[in-house]
């Protein structure tokens, strides 16, 4: 195999899955099972440091999605998230319930659902 010819996709899943969405579907190591666990599985949210693809699996469930009415993904982005919307309209009088500016902690009655944490790459 010539080592020129080796295709290793793009710095963002984003460009990626835009650019070259085969790489993402048939090119993609889903180490640990993760892409699968949240395409089928209860985990939803990935927490990992930059570059530990948490966009690589959100892009490829969206793009698997894309061919299949029986899948439904939603990408979404921290800085998407509408954080005065929401703290306007769920909180009493929009006033901050966050415990650094004075507001008290409620207990949860929703059960605590175990988060993953993505792997970090290995040093050499």
């Amino acid at each position: 195999m010539d080592f020129l010819k080796i295709n290793f996709g793009y710095m963002s899943a984003e460009k990626e899955s835009t650019s070259a969405p085969q790489l993402l579907l048939e090119g993609y190591l889903d180490h640990g099972n993760l892409a699968h666990e949240a395409l089928y599985g209860e985990r939803f949210l990935f927490l990992g440091y930059k570059g530990s693809g948490k966009s690589a699996i959100a892009e490829r469930g969206r793009l698997l999605a894309h061919g299949n009415p029986e899948l439904f993904v939603t990408v979404a982005h921290l800085h998407d998230f509408p954080y005065e919307t929401l703290r306007s309209e769920v909180l009493p009088g929009g006033a901050s319930r966050h415990p650094a500016q004075g507001g008290r902690r409620r207990p949860s009655r929703e059960p605590h659902r175990r988060l993953r944490r993505m792997p970090w790459p290995a040093r050499s």
